[in-house]
């Protein structure tokens, strides 16, 4: 695709300041068409009453970026910045050229390695064997599960007797009957993708493990905290009336 060049000392030359900004709109419209249409500049008296107004155009004339020509204008110094058609069109001829024997050079290497790959005479060991690849995807897909997906917690779910036994032995100071309303209240709030499990023998596993943990733990003392601070209070006030009666005494 060819280009309609502008320098980067267009915008302020003396010529494009003469012709103002509506102008240099037309300008610039009208050279990216004849770039387009491969016309060496040239513009045909229709496309410039598309683009534009005719004093743009007188405008143009008289800054001396266009001449007036048969039956349109003829952008000055064309050549000077943008590609003939005839240098596009050999550009293009060049490049399709090029494309053309990348193609053929591509064709002729895949050609090549399907006959490189043609077995002949003995087999090759290095080659790979069809018979033990079907071996080992047969193999493969004979060893794969089907992935487990998770569920809700069913309705009605409750620890089965061996479970019982097996946590009441694991964690004995855990009351299981009360803590399984807990649970099931827990795991039915939760919302998604976070309420659903593969195994809810181990999650219920887990979650007694936890409650054991928080029964092992020492309990604070409250009354003793209480106790406490009350007796710091009293010797904070205690302290305070010394010093009041030290105040008082002569």
């Amino acid at each position: 695709m060819p280009w309609f060049r502008v320098d980067d000392t267009f915008a302020m030359h003396e010529k494009t300041l003469a012709a103002g900004n509506a102008a240099i709109g037309l300008w610039t419209r009208a050279g990216s068409w004849a770039m387009q249409q491969l016309t060496d500049g040239f513009v045909p008296d229709h496309i410039i009453r598309a683009l534009g107004s005719t004093r743009e155009r007188k405008n143009l004339v008289n800054a001396g970026l266009w001449e007036e020509a048969s039956g349109g204008v003829q952008f000055v110094n064309w050549s000077e910045r943008n590609p003939s058609k005839e240098q596009v069109e050999t550009a293009r001829q060049a490049a399709a050229e090029r494309q053309r024997h990348a193609r053929d050079r591509a064709k002729s290497q895949r050609e090549s390695r399907r006959d490189n790959s043609v077995s002949h005479g003995p087999p090759n060991p290095t080659q790979p064997n069809p018979t033990q690849k079907k071996e080992d995807e047969a193999n493969a897909s004979s060893s794969r599960e089907p992935r487990k997906r998770g569920q809700r917690l069913p309705d009605g779910w409750i620890p089965d007797a061996p479970l019982v036994a097996a946590m009441t032995a694991e964690c004995p100071t855990v009351d299981q009957r009360s803590e399984h309303p807990k649970f099931v209240d827990y795991w039915r709030s939760q919302p998604g993708q976070k309420g659903t499990k593969v195994d809810w023998d181990a999650t219920w596993r887990n979650w007694i493990r936890r409650a054991a943990e928080r029964t092992t733990q020492p309990a604070r003392n409250y009354r003793q905290e209480a106790t406490d601070q009350l007796f710091a209070g009293a010797m904070v006030r205690a302290v305070e009336a010394d010093r009041r009666q030290e105040a008082i005494q002569p």
